[in-house]
């Protein structure tokens, strides 16, 4: 799971908590308010873990409310391990930066909200859209939502086949 802060743009004090998956779904959800602490992103990460189970990682940037010691004792007693990026390294996380730019470029630069409830309904709105319809260039022009139902259906057409114990040298993950 990669995390980041996207401050406002609009000189009000409003931030969009943006969360993403390493591959697959763009945005696993996106949190907007006056401010986030650390205990902010703790229920949005708690609200995500009930329905997709815990991440493995933890990627996030330097930010005071993602290095703060809350979240950390949170990921350590989840089990999940934390992973942060160089300060001023943004290449290090360019799923999030990409699609931190993207709904920039799309919607935030170009809205004007009335209120924090508007801002809410309107960048979830067009979260779900992003998800859901677009083509990604990373997903080979399919839409999330396609991938999701190609997968659904693949697992619940072939039988499920215990290979039994490994067989020759263990393979580590990072070298399949």
């Amino acid at each position: 799971m990669i995390v980041s802060i996207l401050p406002s743009h609009h000189g009000k004090h409003d931030h969009a908590l943006t969360l993403a998956h390493l591959k697959g779904t763009p945005s696993l959800a996106i949190r907007v308010d006056r401010t986030c602490t650390a205990e902010d992103l703790i229920g949005v990460i708690q609200d995500l873990v009930l329905t997709r189970g815990a991440p493995e990682y933890l990627r996030a940037d330097n930010g005071p409310e993602l290095i703060a010691w809350t979240l950390r004792d949170y990921c350590r007693l989840a089990g999940t391990k934390t992973a942060y990026i160089e300060p001023g390294s943004p290449w290090e996380n360019p799923f999030v930066e990409s699609f931190n730019g993207r709904l920039r470029d799309e919607l935030l630069n170009i809205e004007e909200f009335g209120s924090l409830t508007e801002a809410k309904l309107i960048i979830e709105d067009w979260r779900i859209e992003y998800n859901t319809y677009r083509p990604h260039s990373a997903l080979n022009g399919l839409t999330t939502h396609r991938i999701r139902k190609h997968r659904n259906q693949q697992q619940t057409t072939r039988p499920r086949i215990d290979p039994g114990p490994p067989q020759g040298p263990r393979q580590w993950p990072c070298y399949q």
